[in-house]
């Protein structure tokens, strides 16, 4: 865009010499400079709102990576949860020297959806 804006430049500075080389009158070279300047101009704002937007899209694509990274860290970390299994075991004794086993799988860490195990 910026090349155009040059060529287009230079076009009109070689139209500006054609036309004082070429003697035309004052009014028709005035009126190709000015067509020249609001057609520079024009392009000039369209490279600002190109160049805007080139830097949103690229911000926007930082943040698209740094989500991502987020999620699947989430993920993984919700994967290890799923798996993490807290087992307690409570032993009893009863009055004649027998004990009880009891295992129990502590679920605090798991979904109430996910409570399949």
């Amino acid at each position: 865009m910026l090349r155009v804006c040059l060529l287009t430049l230079y076009v009109f500075c070689l139209s500006v010499e054609a036309a004082n080389s070429d003697s035309r009158s004052d009014g028709k070279s005035k009126k190709i400079s000015d067509e020249y300047a609001a057609k520079l101009n024009s392009m000039q704002t369209e490279l600002k709102k190109l160049q805007a937007a080139k830097r949103e899209h690229t911000k926007l694509l930082r943040n698209q990576s740094h989500y991502e990274t987020q999620l699947r860290t989430l993920r993984s970390d919700l994967t290890s949860l799923k798996q993490l299994k807290v087992c307690t075991t409570v032993v009893t004794t009863t009055s004649d020297n027998t004990s009880t086993t009891i295992m129990s799988v502590n679920s605090a860490f798991y979904a109430p959806w996910d409570r399949n195990f």
